[in-house]
């Protein structure tokens, strides 16, 4: 019961968190840091959005499975 309640409010908590994150680099790459720290400070923020944003959707992948809501498509590809 407990692992259905963390599957199912978890990422969405943690997916609205990312919002902040979203605007806040956009600010930092808008006010044009020359910096080369406000550079290296834009990149470590969006590349951390980017990794949260997949481990969320893999989060949210699990949970639309537990309910029977995943949808798998299967095709044949030429690995040559």
């Amino acid at each position: 019961r407990q692992r259905g309640f963390y599957s199912e409010v978890i990422p969405h908590e943690l997916r609205n968190s990312l919002t902040p994150l979203v605007y806040g680099a956009e600010i930092i790459r808008r006010i044009g840091l020359d910096s080369q720290a406000g550079q290296k400070a834009y990149k470590r923020v969006d590349r951390q959005i980017t990794h949260l944003h997949s481990v969320l959707e893999g989060l949210l992948d699990l949970q639309k499975a537990q309910h029977g809501k995943l949808t798998l498509r299967t095709q044949c590809v030429d690995l040559k």
